[in-house]
């Protein structure tokens, strides 16, 4: 599994061009990936997934394609973990 690079809100603003309250209007929208709690209350954005949204922007993608791709990151958020969780207890502990 490879490293997962978190951006905080400023990156995030820098690369993407985008307000704060604009992100966080398309993330209540469902039309920018959601942030993920590190912790009390840092909070983060995965990088391929800014890319991605970046790479669809770039391709003119409608609204609602925006939507089901933000859809897609989430439910692959769910089955990456999902699967590194069952590696985890699948492991007999290097026996």
């Amino acid at each position: 599994m490879s490293a997962i690079r978190i951006l905080r809100k400023t990156e995030v603003i820098k690369v993407t061009g985008l307000s704060n309250t604009t992100i966080f209007e398309r993330a209540r929208n469902g039309a920018f990936p959601p942030v993920i709690s590190l912790g009390g209350r840092a909070v983060g954005y995965i990088a391929h997934e800014v890319n991605a949204l970046l790479l669809a922007y770039s391709a003119n993608y409608t609204d609602e394609e925006i939507k089901q791709l933000i859809k897609l990151m989430l439910e692959q958020r769910k089955q990456n973990a999902s699967a590194f969780m069952t590696s985890l207890t699948s492991n007999d502990g290097g026996a």
